[in-house]
């Protein structure tokens, strides 16, 4: 395992420059024309462990799908944090599952197929839904879990594990049926 803010921090100070990373049993090695990082590398048992990691349910979705409606649902979620406009919902029932946001103005939905047995909605923040769009791959199945506290994605040999957002959110049920004619 790598420490995020210490690669982050050096990654910052690289040009626009294609970098070669080594890796060692170790260290990870950062070699580019101006010059040689080298960073230890720090074993998972370091890393916090989820404080709740009891799962209540999951489904099987597929990944290109869920990151297509979380970066459209991204558009329309509000920027600035200063309202409960800046999550987004992803509600799971046994009709399917929505992806849902709103910036305020606009009201943006997303439904799949993918469906479990009780009916869910699971917020997160603006922020991590942006992780998970640059951490996915496309054209694979994976794994949505959740429990009281955390959302957990698992693909490939990648598991993600995401704080669920404590704030409020809109009701959007409410609004969707005021909308229907």
């Amino acid at each position: 395992c790598v420490p995020y803010k210490l690669l982050s921090n050096i990654l910052k100070g690289f040009p626009n420059a294609p970098i070669e990373l080594v890796f060692d049993k170790k260290t990870l090695k950062l070699l580019s024309d101006t010059g040689t990082y080298t960073i230890p590398l720090v074993g998972p048992e370091t890393f916090p462990v989820s404080k709740e990691s009891e799962i209540r349910d999951s489904i099987q979705i597929e990944s290109t799908q869920l990151i297509d409606a979380i970066k459209k649902a991204l558009l329309f979620t509000e920027k600035t944090n200063i309202t409960n406009y800046h999550n987004v919902l992803i509600s799971i029932s046994p009709d399917g599952t929505k992806i849902a946001s709103t910036d305020g103005n606009v009201i943006f939905e997303y439904s799949m197929t993918a469906a479990v047995g009780l009916s869910e909605n699971l917020t997160i923040s603006r922020n991590i839904a942006s992780y998970l769009i640059q951490i996915l791959s496309s054209g694979e199945e994976c794994e949505l879990s959740y429990s009281n506290s955390h959302l957990f994605l698992t693909m490939q040999g990648k598991e993600i594990n995401a704080i669920l957002s404590s704030s409020g959110f809109p009701p959007y049920s409410k609004v969707f049926e005021m909308q229907k004619p």
